[in-house]
C-alpha cells in the first residue's frame, strides 16, 4: 500500500517560505515547470546539494550561500526535489 502523504496549509506555507528563503521567489516559481527528465539528468547535483545542505541545518545563511554556488538548473532541480520530498 503506498501511504499518502497529506500536508496542512500551513506545513505548505511554511514550506514555501522557507524555499523562498533559501533559493529566491524566482529559482521557487520556475523549479514548479522542472520536468522529470531534467530531475533525472540533474540527479547526481542535486543529491549533492541535498547532502550538503543537510550538513548545514540550522545554519540557513551558509544553506544560501551553498545554493547561490550552484548552476540554476541544478538549483531548481533541487527545489523542486524538496518541494516533492517534503
Amino acid at each position: 500500500m503506498i501511504a499518502s502523504k497529506v500536508r496542512t496549509d500551513k506545513q505548505e506555507s511554511r514550506l514555501e517560505h522557507e524555499l523562498a528563503f533559501l533559493f529566491g521567489k524566482q529559482v521557487l516559481e520556475r523549479s514548479q515547470k522542472v520536468s522529470i527528465e531534467q530531475m533525472y539528468v540533474e540527479a547526481d547535483l542535486v543529491a549533492e546539494g541535498a547532502r550538503q545542505l543537510l550538513e548545514h541545518t540550522g545554519q540557513p545563511e551558509a544553506q544560501r550561500r551553498i545554493i547561490e554556488g550552484m548552476d540554476n538548473d541544478t538549483a531548481m532541480a533541487l527545489c523542486k526535489w524538496i518541494s516533492e520530498a517534503l
